[in-house]
């Protein structure tokens, strides 16, 4: 279930990434990849912190310390970044040709999208 979940997340913030332009892009990148620069014991303790008795400074009256839902945050926060960065990767190496390639088919765009997404995952099969 963290794996899902951390690759659905991954997949959706690589590929916001990927096809926009904003100011703190790299910031929000940073951001994303802290887990894998700061100590596990450091995240440890910020995820302790938010899913704590008190929840986010005491915003959220919702304990999940100690069960398997904060089981599942805590493995999809450590595996986010690495999944992320694959992803990433991945779509910049992706051709802008591919895209416009479609149009000349008279693709839509989410099929367009859909084929130059999946396509070469298909053809590994």
């Amino acid at each position: 279930m963290a794996t899902v979940s951390a690759f659905v997340l991954a997949f959706g913030a690589a590929y916001f990434m990927h096809h926009r332009q904003f100011k703190g892009k790299r910031l929000l990148e940073t951001v994303f990849l802290l887990p894998l620069i700061l100590p596990p014991t450091v995240i440890g303790l910020y995820a302790l912190i938010v899913l704590g008795n008190n929840g986010i400074g005491g915003l959220l009256p919702i304990t999940i310390l100690f069960t398997k839902q904060a089981n599942v945050i805590a493995s999809a926060l450590a595996a986010f970044p690495l999944i992320y960065q694959t992803i990433r990767l991945g779509l910049k190496q992706l051709d802008a040709e591919w895209y416009e390639a479609g149009r000349g088919w008279s693709m839509s765009r989410i099929n367009r999208k859909r084929h130059v997404l999946l396509g070469p995952v298909h053809q590994l099969n």
